[in-house]
């Protein structure tokens, strides 16, 4: 699948943060359009990409850009891609909120 960071991925993404970062929030904006799925997603590493428990490993020129980014320094748009089948579907786990303990609430 073929992701293109927008520049208006880039000024909406936060240096250093795992989920706003621009590669993140065009991998959600891509896969939504794409494959009509909401997904999370997050980037723990700048070589690394987590969809809904997925791991998938970034090419080095978008862990450079990462890097580059993450350190101040200015980022052009960029492309790339990764492995993901059209016809994949993405389970996110339904969280619950536990019960108080005994005393509490």
């Amino acid at each position: 699948m073929k992701f293109e960071v927008t520049k208006i991925h880039i000024k909406t993404g936060i240096q250093g943060h795992a989920v706003e970062c621009p590669v993140r929030i065009c991998v959600k904006d891509t896969i939504k359009q794409k494959l009509k799925q909401n997904v999370d997603a997050f980037v723990p590493a700048p070589d690394m990409l987590i969809i809904s428990g997925v791991l998938f490993w970034l090419p080095n020129k978008v862990r450079d850009f990462l890097m580059a980014f993450d350190r101040g320094r200015p980022v052009e748009p960029m492309t790339f891609e990764l492995d993901i089948p059209n016809d994949i579907v993405f389970v996110t786990p339904k969280l619950r909120k536990l019960p108080d303990p005994p005393g509490k609430g």
